[in-house]
């Protein structure tokens, strides 16, 4: 006997223009359900979260089969999950810890959907949503400060990017500790309307993967090599 499909998270993805892309899943890998919206329209996030809630039959699908013709669009786009991590969570202030147990009783094999505390998880949700976005918009504008900001954003990035050497193939570890960690608290930069912040900002988390993808070559694979451009 199959056990039944429960969901697990919504996996939400914004973009810098409001549009938002919002996905039921039961694991990382598989979706339950997949819609648009806008991230500041509370009914129409509420209506589709609600109609997810009522449904009790899902046909799981592979993810990248669900997305693939979204993948492009999002692809630049603040991505969070609630319930996800801490961080996510406090991302929402919307009572962290009674928006996961609203989700998961929301979700329950065993819930009625006509149940009032099923039916408050929408509402937080789609309010915790529109919340989140205004409030990474207005933190964007104030770090870049007129502009002020960009130039530090790139001295960081051409920094890392001077790191090439066989010496430096550690330098994850640093990066990590330290730009890394801003960046990882600054990942509203994503919904700025500053298209250079929103470039930049990218440019940074290419540098970190290369650099973290570096230093396990060493670190797993012994490869001890330089980033050095080759020459044709």
């Amino acid at each position: 006997m199959t056990s039944p499909v429960v969901p697990h998270s919504i996996h939400i993805t914004v973009l810098h223009d409001g549009q938002v892309l919002l996905e039921l899943l039961s694991d990382i890998r598989t979706s339950l359900a997949l819609a648009e919206s806008r991230a500041v329209d509370q009914d129409h996030v509420s209506a589709i979260v609600t109609g997810w809630v009522a449904e009790r039959s899902w046909q799981p699908t592979p993810r990248g089969t669900a997305r693939a013709s979204f993948a492009e669009k999002y692809r630049a786009g603040y991505a969070l999950a609630i319930p996800g991590t801490e961080r996510d969570l406090l991302r929402f202030q919307v009572s962290s810890r009674a928006l996961a147990e609203r989700f998961a009783l929301a979700f329950s094999t065993g819930a009625e959907p006509d149940d009032p505390r099923t039916e408050q998880f929408p509402r937080d949700f789609a309010r915790g949503l529109a919340m989140f976005f205004r409030r990474s918009k207005a933190l964007a504008q104030e770090r870049l400060a007129g502009g002020a900001y960009l130039p530090i954003m790139q001295s960081y990035l051409d920094h890392a990017r001077a790191k090439i050497d066989e010496d430096d193939q550690d330098h994850h570890e640093v990066f990590s500790r330290g730009v890394g960690a801003i960046m990882a608290d600054e990942r509203y930069l994503l919904l700025s309307d500053d298209d250079g912040a929103r470039q930049l900002y990218a440019a940074l988390e290419s540098e970190r993967w290369d650099l973290y993808n570096w230093y396990m070559d060493r670190a797993k694979g012994g490869v001890v090599r330089s980033r050095r451009p080759q020459r044709a």
